[in-house]
């Protein structure tokens, strides 16, 4: 699920969280949601860096629900990096 709006306490983790709860036995991976960065929103100049894009949509698609042949990631949308950022703050 895609979002413009940050992804702690947003209403998407909220479905997400449902989905899980309700369709638990009957998923074949966990929801992922995808949404801005933990940041009070930008100016427009250096928004391009909080909002998700389609290349951010992509690269989490393929490291978090479905690896997809001869793909690259160009962005950090892993696990690791979103335990980086949730300590870091952002």
């Amino acid at each position: 699920m895609v979002g413009n709006e940050v992804e702690r306490g947003s209403f998407l983790k909220d479905i997400a969280q449902n989905v899980t709860e309700l369709a638990f036995e009957s998923l074949h991976c966990a929801p992922v949601v995808f949404g801005c960065r933990n940041w009070i929103a930008p100016t427009s100049d250096i928004s391009k860096n909080f909002f998700p894009d389609v290349q951010g949509i992509v690269d989490v698609i393929h490291e978090r629900l479905l690896p997809l042949s001869c793909y690259t990631p160009k962005t950090k949308n892993g696990l690791d990096e979103k335990i980086r950022r949730l300590k870091n703050g952002v």
